[in-house]
């Protein structure tokens, strides 16, 4: 199949054709000319964008669906008879138009995004070297001309350090803004609440749509809590270092209900606890667990005498 002109090929890359323009630029893509090409581009654009790659493994569901239906709509289009052919070119498309797509998402959007899964533990070191700890299933974001403004979800450990001009800082929850200089605290935003644990320091919390509520300071040892549900933020003093071992590896319980422990395991490793009998989520456990299923599951075991059934991606207590 013939080139298509330069001028057309960079429209596409770089996200501005017109879908004629992009149609005729994909059926080349799939030719061998063509990835050739594209596989040259690929590498620059990964030196370039280190996270390129992660970010692919990371698209939404919405994103794949849409995406998914500009692959259909080309693969129907497509006339080879030849079966091997079609499902050859239809994952050749699927791929070019995923990989082009967030080159130019990338790009165009300035926004950094780091996300865990299920298990894993991730350690950030953000542009201003304030450092993170993500917990598993969690996501944070910032724009990449602000980055001492961070959006995010899930749970994460930050140590924001104190810059010569004073910059704010500032992690901002779907309730929450939590307003820092040179301080470190851990946030919570799983079970429609958002809770901030303050080991170091001094921050100021705000809340995102209750403009009439003052704002809340806070001290080493607070701990402060805001329900989506009841709309207003609750403060008490703990001891941080049980909020924060997860960074670790280790997770500190003391007298915490089993209820709270099968949550924080849902939450953590993506598995359902299916229960029973209710009684036993009243019931308290202290001690300190390494941060792995299969440690937590046996310990519990052990110390309340039942037995935990794994059957796929649920836990069974009966």
């Amino acid at each position: 199949m013939k080139r298509p002109d330069q001028d057309i090929i960079h429209r596409y890359l770089e996200g501005q054709c017109s879908p004629e323009e992009a149609e005729l630029v994909l059926h080349w893509l799939s030719s061998t000319e063509g990835q050739t090409f594209y596989a040259d581009y690929l590498d620059k654009r990964i030196e370039e964008q280190p996270t390129l790659s992660e970010s692919l493994e990371n698209l939404s569901l919405d994103d794949k669906q849409m995406l998914g239906g500009i692959y259909a709509k080309i693969a129907r289009e497509e006339k080879s008879s030849h079966p091997t052919f079609r499902y050859w070119y239809a994952a050749a498309v699927v791929f070019l138009l995923l990989s082009t797509w967030m080159v130019v998402q990338l790009t165009s959007s300035g926004e950094q995004t780091f996300q865990t899964a299920y298990g894993e533990v991730k350690s950030i070191q953000l542009p201003d070297g304030s450092d993170v700890v993500l917990n598993a299933n969690s996501k944070l974001w910032y724009a990449q001309d602000n980055p001492r403004e961070i959006w995010f979800e899930g749970e994460a450990f930050f140590e924001v350090i104190h810059t010569e001009d004073d910059a704010p800082f500032s992690v901002r929850t779907a309730d929450l803004v939590v307003n820092v200089l040179g301080t470190a605290f851990n946030v919570n935003t799983r079970r429609s609440k958002t809770d901030v644990v303050l080991s170091t320091g001094k921050v100021r919390l705000e809340l995102q749509k209750e403009a009439q509520q003052p704002s809340l300071m806070m001290q080493p040892g607070d701990k402060v809590t805001y329900a989506s549900t009841e709309k207003a933020l609750e403060k008490k003093v703990v001891n941080p270092a049980a909020f924060t071992s997860w960074t670790s590896g280790t997770i500190m319980f003391d007298h915490t209900r089993l209820g709270e422990i099968f949550q924080l395991m849902e939450d953590n490793y993506g598995v359902e606890m299916v229960v029973a009998d209710s009684s036993w989520l009243n019931k308290e456990f202290t001690g300190e667990v390494v941060q792995d299923l299969d440690v937590m599951v046996t310990l519990l075991e052990k110390t309340f005498d039942f037995t935990l059934t794994k059957q796929d991606n649920k836990i069974y207590l009966k």
